[in-house]
């Protein structure tokens, strides 16, 4: 059984090589496919200070993630282990990401010096 830490410190968080995860639920019937890719984009050019050249083909991987219709409902999940990172949709495993560079970006989407939404951050962090 691995033992959960709890940590407030974003930068240790996303350096971190521990096992994590985040969730995304979509409660909304207004999110597409286009808005995640274009968000997601954009995200990944903040949590890397718009450096993303090094892990373009990782995140072009990701992105599929993101491919067919997303609806109301559905569950994105995205597990960080030793062996990269996880992306599943709605229990269904679709692709392992395996890049620790990749893993530092995507979760600097949410935690990095420039999130997406700051509300969002503190609440992660539990602050």
């Amino acid at each position: 059984m691995v033992e959960s830490k709890k940590d407030s410190n974003a930068e240790i968080i996303i350096k971190s090589t521990d096992p994590m995860a985040l969730r995304l639920h979509i409660i909304s019937s207004k999110i597409s496919s286009e808005k995640m890719i274009k968000g997601t984009r954009k995200g990944f050019v903040k949590s890397t200070g718009g450096n993303i050249e090094p892990i373009k083909s990782e995140i072009e991987q990701f992105l599929k993630a993101f491919s067919e219709d997303i609806k109301k409902g559905d569950m994105f999940e995205f597990v960080a282990t030793e062996k990269g990172v996880r992306i599943s949709k709605n229990n269904e495993q679709q692709q392992t990401v395996s890049s620790h560079a990749f893993k530092e970006a995507l979760f600097g989407i949410w935690l990095s010096e420039k999130p997406v939404k700051t509300k969002l951050k503190k609440k992660l962090l539990g602050s």
